[in-house]
């Protein structure tokens, strides 16, 4: 089944927190037509204190990738636009549909 990426601009910093707030309301069932939202990382080894230790790095700060089954209408992402600690939508007047390429070569998803 196809399904279509939006891109959500948030708060800088809060990704990771509201890509995990966001996917416990879509399993509580309080938001319909979205089926997860995705924060890409990157996995970086860094040196501290001659330890290396596996950390995780935004790779878009400010950025968060949601998934849908279908196109959503005007309302939807109006009520999308609306949510709490959500700047805007990625598109100029209409969110824009991402392509597949281009979610596989960020998201790794």
């Amino acid at each position: 089944m196809e399904t279509n990426w939006y891109l959500v601009k948030v708060l800088p910093g809060k990704e990771r927190s509201l890509s995990e707030e966001f996917n416990k309301y879509i399993t509580l069932g309080k938001m319909k037509n979205v089926n997860r939202f995705v924060c890409p990382t990157e996995k970086n080894l860094v040196v501290i204190k001659n330890k290396k230790v596996l950390r995780e790095k935004v790779l878009y700060s400010g950025y968060l990738y949601f998934e849908t089954n279908k196109k959503l209408n005007e309302d939807e992402l109006k009520t999308m636009a609306l949510l709490p600690n959500i700047m805007g939508m990625g598109g100029s007047r209409m969110p824009i549909i991402l392509r597949d390429s281009d979610i596989r070569r960020t998201c790794r998803c």
